[in-house]
């Protein structure tokens, strides 16, 4: 990784969360799943096109993994898609 790369990844903890969000913003469409949701639908309702990614870069265990894929994958399933909002469980696997 280039010198610049390392210096700003260990640079962001310390930046203060609000400006983290200014810059990061728009590119996160919530920080639950249920929030990413809504926003991918307000943007169906514009004509915009979207995809979700579940991130999870604090996850470290395997039995966090299979948490977090079992929660992200209940919400999608409660939130039934209407007008052009197709939404789908992960169809990811964890290998050992």
């Amino acid at each position: 990784m280039h010198l610049l790369n390392r210096l700003v990844v260990a640079a962001i903890p310390a930046v203060p969360k609000p400006i983290v969000r200014y810059f990061a913003g728009r590119y996160i469409a919530g920080e639950t799943v249920e929030d990413a949701i809504a926003t991918v639908r307000a943007l169906n309702a514009e004509g915009v096109c979207a995809t979700l990614d579940v991130l999870g870069e604090d996850i470290t265990r395997r039995d966090e993994a299979i948490a977090s894929r079992e929660q992200s994958n209940q919400s999608f399933i409660r939130s039934p898609g209407k007008d052009s909002t197709r939404i789908s469980p992960s169809s990811s696997r964890l290998s050992a």
